[in-house]
């Protein structure tokens, strides 16, 4: 199986890097309960330490935003991973403890306010490709019965057979989610020039690390940018 990123991501996004973990023979299946309560801990901090009404000035967002620019997306309808879940912590609710695996890369999400998601290698078909959208790309959302229509130039996640995430890793397929079942994964971190490639790699060998110690398997990593356009794994 392969994963590539085509040139015109990068035309649109200079200095863009993607993290990519293979984790397989994980054990997702089992709750661990201190997977949540890192995760408790970490919203208990975004809490103690953001403030609402200055969300939107912080730089993280910001970049994100022209990020959403630069892909033709009104920045105030849509938001990123790292702004929704902020913002759903600060309006007084708790991130829905879904499994251990998602708990993490929700955790790191937050840590490092980078967009990180993932799928189940399972439920893919054929190769994954990073690419801007063409004609008649559908798509369906995470934990939603609906199948939205992408406009071209968006930039999505795809396999041979449907779209696997949109906007970056930031809306999910319902298609190929991560559950307890889940045994074999790609994760994805999303990095843009803000994020040195030094920060990424300390970021995906904590995750790395965390996988190990709380799903076990065997957990590789690698990335895509511009110089290095495909993996094999």
């Amino acid at each position: 199986m392969k994963f590539t990123a085509k040139k015109e991501v990068f035309e649109k996004f200079f200095g863009l890097n993607i993290g990519i973990l293979i984790c397989k023979d994980i054990n997702n299946s089992d709750e661990d309960p201190k997977t949540i309560k890192i995760l408790k801990e970490m919203e208990d901090f975004v809490r103690q330490t953001f403030v609402p009404e200055q969300l939107a000035k912080k730089e993280e967002v910001i970049k994100w935003e022209n990020a959403y620019k630069r892909l033709g997306v009104k920045s105030h309808h849509y938001h990123s991973s790292v702004e929704e879940l902020l913002d759903l912590i600060l309006s007084g609710k708790d991130i829905s403890k879904e499994n251990k695996l998602v708990d993490i890369y929700n955790f790191i999400t937050l840590k490092y306010l980078i967009p990180t998601g993932g799928d189940d290698l399972n439920k893919i078909t054929g190769n994954i490709t990073l690419d801007i959208s063409k004609d008649n790309e559908h798509f369906r959302p995470k934990d939603n019965l609906r199948t939205d229509t992408i406009k071209p130039g968006e930039l999505i996640y795809k396999d041979e057979k449907t779209v696997l995430a949109r906007r970056f890793s930031w809306i999910e397929s319902e298609l190929t989610k991560i559950d307890e079942n889940t045994r074999n994964t790609i994760i994805y971190i999303d990095a843009l020039p803000m994020i040195s490639r030094n920060k990424l790699d300390e970021i995906m060998n904590e995750l790395k690390d965390l996988i190990i110690t709380f799903c076990g398997g065997d957990v590789k990593t690698f990335v895509v940018n511009q110089r290095n356009l495909e993996v094999e794994f």
